[in-house]
């Protein structure tokens, strides 16, 4: 579980890096193989 309320400003872009990562391969995996919703 993540919490919105950690203080933990390094952690938090750790997650947001994380986030934008896995954003990045599935917005690129959906060109080859739709996925279904």
């Amino acid at each position: 579980m993540v919490t919105d309320m950690s203080p933990c400003l390094p952690q938090k872009l750790h997650i947001w890096r994380n986030l934008s990562h896995n954003m990045a391969i599935i917005y690129r995996s959906r060109f080859v193989i739709q996925p279904p919703v």
